[in-house]
């Protein structure tokens, strides 16, 4: 570029910054410096638009990354889980199916329908609690801490359609 064009140019943007700080603007750029939005954005050429617009995008962006990657509180956990059991009176939770949803740390007797029942047995809350299922009533007598049991009638088969109570607790 000659030296009459960088002057033509030098002129241009002189007159083009002046007008944008005579004129006081209600665009969104006066409330928002940080977006770089021109008050007239109809004189804008396309690649001025194209970089506001993605600067607006990868300053949201970062916004998110930011809020996302924010470490928790610590003492506060961020799990949910519902602490949930399913019995089922047939291998691979098959059949008639039935879930409780107990309280933690408290022994269950089933139900005399669900009383030495249940052929399948699934913890749904285990990445929290523990279960115990048990042979007899009130949480006694010879106990098995499988969290996830398709077939109780292999193995031993001590336990298919003969579990009576049980209880989970926080792990």
């Amino acid at each position: 570029m000659n030296e009459r064009g960088i002057r033509s140019l030098s002129r241009y943007k002189t007159a083009r910054a002046q007008k944008l700080v005579q004129k006081p603007s209600r665009h969104i750029s006066a409330q928002f410096p940080c977006l770089l939005i021109s008050p007239e954005p109809q004189r804008e050429s396309r690649f001025d638009i194209m970089v506001s617009v993605r600067l607006v995008l990868a300053t949201l962006a970062s916004h998110v990354f930011l809020a996302a990657s924010s470490p928790t509180p610590s003492g506060l956990d961020t799990r949910v889980s519902v602490l949930a059991v399913e019995f089922c009176d047939s291998t691979n939770f098959r059949g008639v199916c039935v879930e409780i949803n107990p309280d933690s740390a408290q022994c269950y007797d089933l139900l005399p329908d669900w009383d030495n029942r249940a052929s399948s047995v699934d913890n749904l809350g285990k990445d929290s609690y523990k279960c115990t299922w048990y042979l007899d009533g009130n949480c006694q007598g010879t106990s098995y801490d499988n969290q996830k049991d398709a077939d109780l009638g292999d193995g031993n088969g001590l336990f298919d359609e003969s579990i009576s109570s049980f209880i989970c607790v926080p792990k």
